[in-house]
C-alpha cells in the first residue's frame, strides 16, 4: 500500500525558502524609525513641510492634511474614491500617503531640516 503525503521533502524546503525570501524583502523595505517632519507636494512641487511634533492642518489641492499626536493623515479630500482619507496615519520615515486624483503626495522624513515651516 502506497502512503499518501500532501507535501514531499522538497516541497517543505521550497516553502521554507519562500518564507525566508518574503521575510528578507519585508525587512529590506521596512520603513525607518520615527519621522520628524513631512513634506507635502502638489504636482511635484513642494507646498509645505510640517513638523510632526506640532499639531496643525493645511489644505493642498483639495486635500486637507492634518498632523496630530506625531502622525499625519488626510482629514478630508474632494477626490471621488477617498482612498487617501482611508489610508492609515503616517509617522515613520519613508512612509507616504498619495492622492492621485488631486496629485498630492505626503512623505515622512527624518534628520535636520532647517526649512520646516514653523508657523504652518
Amino acid at each position: 500500500m502506497k502512503r499518501f503525503c500532501l507535501f514531499g521533502k522538497w516541497d517543505l524546503w521550497l516553502v521554507a525558502a519562500a518564507l525566508a525570501a518574503a521575510l528578507g524583502v519585508y525587512f529590506i523595505f521596512l520603513p525607518g524609525g520615527a519621522a520628524e517632519y513631512v513634506e507635502v507636494t502638489l504636482d511635484g512641487v513642494e507646498v509645505a513641510r510640517l513638523q510632526l511634533d506640532r499639531d496643525t492642518e493645511i489644505e493642498a489641492g483639495g486635500v486637507t492634511v492634518a498632523v496630530s499626536d506625531g502622525e499625519v493623515y488626510v482629514k478630508c479630500s474632494d477626490c471621488p474614491d477617498k482612498l487617501c482619507v482611508d489610508h492609515s496615519p503616517v509617522s515613520r520615515e519613508g512612509e507616504s500617503i498619495v492622492c492621485l486624483p488631486n496629485r498630492v503626495v505626503i512623505t515622512a522624513y527624518s534628520g535636520e531640516d532647517p526649512e520646516v515651516d514653523a508657523d504652518t
